[in-house]
């Protein structure tokens, strides 16, 4: 029983990790007569995503973790990966990494490494 309500709790917090969660992104808000949708509405509020998306400025994001460890593995997997843009091409961002202990594979991006290289180019 105790595994049941727990199970229970989990998915109460998790929903986008049930079968049925429609994210918000994905719903209608506006009801339309079948007759006048378009057989392929998604992909018309896609394009209208992406063409406001191009005149935006690119915003900066704060990645926060519970370990250092868990900050390595996120720049070392889009170090590898890369970020799809609004294009649909992989893009690798600028990445700053601050806090101690940092991993060597991901050393190039500590701010203590960063500052050092351009104190000794200048």
């Amino acid at each position: 029983m105790r595994k049941r309500a727990r199970l229970a709790l989990l998915q109460a917090r998790m929903p986008w990790l049930q079968p049925s969660f429609v994210p918000f992104t994905d719903q209608d808000w506006q009801e339309v007569s079948r007759r006048s949708r378009t057989p392929f509405s998604k992909e018309v509020k896609i394009k209208e995503v992406s063409k406001t998306a191009e005149t935006e400025v690119p915003q900066k994001v704060l990645v926060c973790g519970p370990s250092n460890a868990s900050i390595d593995e996120v720049l070392r997997r889009i170090d590898r990966d890369g970020i799809v843009d609004v294009r649909g091409e992989r893009d690798r961002p600028f990445m700053l990494r601050m806090g101690p202990n940092c991993h060597p594979d991901v050393e190039e991006y500590s701010i203590k490494r960063m500052v050092d290289k351009r104190l000794k180019a200048s």
